[in-house]
């Protein structure tokens, strides 16, 4: 698999706990065989998970993320970037880049048609740019 692909699963494991899915695991994660080629296949089974203000936000996935185990959070994700192929700087920028694009769903669910009270439902879900 090319350092691409790699990096791309980086980039899906920092999604997943940017947006609280809390369903990502192994089975979530496919591959296209092309031949003699192994490539990352399209992201799908992403969910956010749901919680309600006021508790605990914290949660875990379903895979080893970091030197924290299955901790869901960017810190622990940067960790161990370089299992990915990736350097501090090139991790940092990832995490940066989903961090503000995922820091204006509201607008995009807006945009999209999802109605008022189902944003408010999932707006203790969102991590924004906590961590």
């Amino acid at each position: 698999m090319s350092k691409s692909h790699v990096a791309e699963l980086f980039r899906r494991m920092v999604f997943n706990v940017l947006v609280r899915n809390q369903d990502d695991h192994p089975r979530n994660h496919g591959f296209v065989v092309d031949g003699a080629d192994l490539s990352l296949s399209p992201a799908y089974d992403i969910v956010p998970g749901l919680t309600r203000a006021g508790v605990g936000t914290h949660f875990q996935l379903a895979m080893s993320l970091g030197d924290r185990g299955r901790e869901a959070s960017v810190a622990n994700a940067l960790s161990r970037a370089s299992r990915f192929g990736l350097s501090p700087g090139e991790a940092r920028a990832i995490t940066e880049e989903l961090i503000e694009t995922t820091r204006e769903w509201r607008t995009l669910f807006g945009d999209l048609g999802v109605s008022d009270r189902d944003v408010e439902l999932l707006t203790p879900s969102s991590l924004g740019s906590e961590d």
